[in-house]
């Protein structure tokens, strides 16, 4: 699409591949940024090669070392595409994190500096559930990217969401 940036995280096993998300921002000319984690917030790095080199992270996750470039990324070109991880996801928007709030404050941050930012859930189907308690430092998606749809959550009323069948891509 019309994203020049993708921000993403390297998956964990039990989660959807976005490896493969990855891989199709950086063959599309995308600038990929991958998050490290530095104390209490994300500090984003340049990946031109999803073969590495990669440092391990918290939670599993791998991260790029020292020496891929740091970007501002209220400095990344626009617009802006987030592929946040989670743990669950409801259709109203709704994320659980894994509680330290690393991607809620991210999230805060961009969007307050930039009006062209989208972020969507990227997860399983299974992941999906009816209500996903939310607090007032919670960010909200505006949709869902699952192995099996997409979700766009902007054009949510009376019906619910508008959903696509990748196969209609």
């Amino acid at each position: 699409g019309a994203a020049r940036t993708v921000y993403a995280v390297l998956a964990l096993a039990a989660a959807l591949c976005s490896d493969y998300c990855c891989a199709a921002a950086l063959s599309a000319g995308k600038t990929l940024l991958l998050p490290r984690v530095d104390g209490d917030e994300l500090d984003f790095r340049v990946c031109a090669d999803l073969a590495g080199p990669w440092r391990p992270g918290p939670f599993g996750i791998r991260e790029p070392r020292d020496e891929a470039p740091a970007i501002i990324p209220e400095a990344a070109s626009g617009p802006v595409l987030v592929l946040a991880p989670g743990l669950a996801f409801d259709e109203k928007g709704g994320r659980l994190g894994r509680g330290k709030g690393y991607f809620d404050r991210f999230l805060r941050k961009l969007r307050s500096a930039r009006p062209d930012v989208l972020v969507f859930g990227l997860c399983l189907e299974a992941q999906i559930v009816r209500e996903v308690p939310m607090g007032p430092l919670d960010e909200r998606m505006d949709g869902l990217v699952t192995g099996l749809r997409f979700r766009d959550f902007r054009g949510l009323d009376s019906r619910g969401p508008v959903s696509l069948s990748w196969k209609q891509r």
